[in-house]
C-alpha cells in the first residue's frame, strides 16, 4: 500500500510542477492521481502511519485539490518526527503550499548539511535527494536564500559529474531538474548522459547498469519509474525555461 502511494505520489508531484509550468495537459494526471487516492483519504491514512508521506499533499493542495483530513492527519503526524532531514523535507514541502509545520523552517535549513557548504565531492545518496526537494520546494517560492541558492548553483556541475561517473542516473536526473528550477540550462553533455541512457521506449534507468537488463516487464518498469519520471520532469522544465 505504501509503496502504490509513493509512486502515485511522485507521479502527482511531477504533474503538478508541470502544470505550475504551463503544461495544461498535465493536470488530467493530477486530477487521476487525486482520485486514486480518494480524494485524500488514502492519503491521510498511510501519513498518520508515516509522516514522510506529507510532502505528497502539496502537490494536490497547491491546485485546489484539498482534504481537512489529510490536513488532520499531517497535524497529527508530525509532532513524532525526530529526523532533521526528515523535519527539514516536510516543513519545506508544506511551505510550498503555504502550509504551517510545528518546526521553524529557517531554523531548520540553517541547522542543516546544505548550510554547512561542505566540499561538493562529499555529498552521499540521502544529502543528494534532501537538498535536491527543499531546492524544489523553496526556491519557487522564494523561500531559498541566497547563500544557499548560490552554494547549490556553483555545486551543480561537480554534483552532476559525480552522480554520472557512480552510473546514478537518478540522481544525475535530479539535479539537473533543479537546475532548472533554479534558472539554469544544463549544458549538452550533461543531458547527453541521460540521453545515451534511455531506452528505445523512452524508460531512463535508474543506473546505468540496467540499460539493457534482461528482466520481467514489472520488476524493469517498478526498478526505473521514477528516474523516468525525474528524466521527463527535468525535460519539462528545460523547455519551460527556454521558452521565456
Amino acid at each position: 500500500m505504501a509503496l502504490a502511494i509513493k509512486r502515485i505520489g511522485e507521479l502527482a508531484m511531477l504533474a503538478g510542477i508541470l502544470v505550475d509550468h504551463g503544461d495544461a495537459t498535465a493536470r488530467p494526471w493530477l486530477e487521476l492521481c487525486w482520485q486514486w487516492f480518494d480524494h485524500g483519504a488514502a492519503l491521510a491514512r498511510v501519513t498518520a502511519e508515516q509522516p514522510a508521506f506529507a510532502a505528497i499533499y502539496p502537490s494536490f493542495h497547491r491546485h485546489a485539490l484539498r482534504s481537512e483530513e489529510v490536513e488532520r492527519a499531517i497535524a497529527g503526524a508530525l509532532p513524532a518526527v525526530v529526523d532533521p532531514a526528515l523535519r527539514l523535507l516536510v516543513a519545506s514541502a508544506l511551505a510550498w503550499c503555504d502550509l504551517t509545520s510545528p518546526w521553524d523552517l529557517d531554523g531548520l535549513l540553517e541547522e542543516s548539511w546544505l548550510a554547512s557548504e561542505p566540499a561538493t565531492g562529499l555529498i552521499d545518496t540521502r544529502a543528494a535527494y534532501v537538498t535536491t526537494h527543499v531546492v524544489l520546494f523553496l526556491a519557487p517560492i522564494s523561500r531559498l536564500g541566497e547563500r544557499h541558492r548560490g552554494y547549490v548553483s556553483r555545486s551543480l556541475p561537480a554534483w552532476i559529474a559525480h552522480f554520472a561517473r557512480a552510473g546514478d542516473l537518478d540522481l544525475v536526473g535530479e539535479m539537473i531538474l533543479i537546475a532548472h528550477v533554479l534558472g539554469q540550462c544544463v549544458p549538452e553533455c550533461e543531458w547527453s548522459v541521460l540521453a545515451d541512457a534511455q531506452e528505445d521506449d523512452g524508460l531512463v534507468p535508474f543506473r546505468a547498469a540496467w540499460r539493457g537488463r534482461s528482466v520481467p516487464p514489472r520488476t524493469r518498469f517498478r526498478a526505473n519509474y521514477h528516474s523516468t519520471l525525474v528524466a521527463l520532469g527535468a525535460a519539462g522544465m528545460c523547455n519551460a525555461l527556454c521558452s521565456r
